[in-house]
């Protein structure tokens, strides 16, 4: 939905390999296309999403899409860290809560783009639902000092340009995942 989920994404990763770590990427719900492409272009280890365990779209039975993510990140978990990009938006037609439903028994980071900084208070609010808490806003909500500032005050929730070098907020001994919304 063009808010900087994949230029996150692949910045991400692309600082994470600067650190030395193996890294796996997904994009966990979306229709296929080629975001998959620029994480490999970032330098991720290992790339998968959705269309390599069978789904063309994760509009589709729910249980479906949450075993085909759950599917996609066991694939990756010899990698140090793996990052997942989510396609479409928290209330679009792809089952984003129940994933992060699945996978918050998983140690999780998310990163919440967004098109601009009311769509982060929204955010938190659905994430509270699935029992996640975002770690960081980023994509365009976050394109200036300014915008950053008022998240970070507003929100307690920390926001940085992607400009910027995002891992240095969300590296921590325990970190496993890294997700994207």
């Amino acid at each position: 939905t063009n808010t900087g989920k994949t230029v996150t994404t692949a910045k991400l990763i692309s600082e994470l390999k600067q650190l030395g770590l193996n890294v796996g990427a997904c994009k966990l719900t979306g229709i296929c296309g080629d975001d998959p492409l620029s994480y490999a272009a970032a330098g991720a280890d290992q790339v998968v999403d959705f269309s390599d365990v069978g789904l063309a779209s994760t509009i589709c039975e729910e249980q479906l899409a949450v075993q085909a993510a759950l599917k996609c990140v066991s694939y990756l978990q010899s990698n140090d860290v793996v990052v997942a990009e989510f396609g479409s938006s928290l209330f679009g037609q792809h089952p984003i809560l129940p994933i992060l439903s699945a996978l918050n028994s998983q140690k999780l980071k998310v990163v919440v783009c967004g098109s601009e900084a009311t769509s982060a208070l929204g955010a938190m609010f659905l994430l509270a639902t699935a029992g996640v808490q975002p770690a960081l806003f980023s994509g365009i909500m976050a394109n200036s000092e300014l915008a950053c500032k008022i998240l970070s005050q507003r929100t307690k929730v920390p926001a940085l340009a992607v400009n910027k070098q995002l891992t240095q907020l969300l590296l921590f001994e325990d970190v496993k995942n890294v997700e994207t919304c």
